[in-house]
């Protein structure tokens, strides 16, 4: 069940809370299937390029395609819920990715509209697991760097042109999924 924000900062803060994206039973399914899926390193482009290692370590899960049609359909229910909080019409969401940050994982600051990827107007992830200590959310605005805390199964959502990164996992792992609304505005 989709439900608007329980904890929305305003429009001109750092993004938009969804709670309950996925029910904990599904985040759960979600997550068993990322352990069991196989991995491949995540990859960063710029312009056709690939960056450096030193920006991104993490893996992307090629999990099942009950798991990637979940995910898919609960992006494209919360389209017009994001429309409505971001003030303009959307795309239909980029397929998601299903990442797994493990000790030492990490992404360096960065904002996912740029140079190569102009379209992307609204970032979303995910949280499927957090065990351990590290790989939290970070959004910088101008009035400072926010640690994004979420519980399995929620959403946040925030401009594609906001610096972020995931800061690195000292112990245990991350699960997240990740993905980005276009818009022709």
């Amino acid at each position: 069940m989709i439900a608007l924000p329980q904890t929305a900062p305003t429009p001109a803060t750092f993004g938009w809370f969804v709670r309950t994206l996925l029910e904990p039973w599904e985040a759960d399914a979600v997550a068993q299937d990322m352990e069991t899926a196989a991995t491949t390193q995540a990859m960063v482009y710029s312009e056709g390029v690939v960056l450096q290692p030193w920006h991104r370590s993490t893996l992307t899960a090629q999990v099942t395609q009950a798991s990637r049609a979940l995910l898919v359909s609960r992006l494209e229910e919360m389209r017009p819920v994001l429309e409505d909080l971001f003030g303009y019409p959307l795309h239909r969401a980029e397929d998601p990715q299903f990442l797994i940050y493990w000790p030492g994982g990490f992404f360096r600051r960065h904002a996912d509209r740029g140079p190569g990827a102009t379209h992307r107007r609204v970032s979303v992830t995910v949280l499927i697991r957090a065990e351990g200590d590290g790989g939290e959310l970070v959004v910088a605005d101008d009035a400072g760097d926010h640690l994004v805390e979420l519980t399995p199964g929620d959403l946040f959502a925030f401009s594609s042109s906001a610096w972020h990164e995931v800061t690195t996992v000292e112990f245990g792992r991350r699960f997240s999924v990740v993905s980005w609304y276009s818009s022709d505005v």
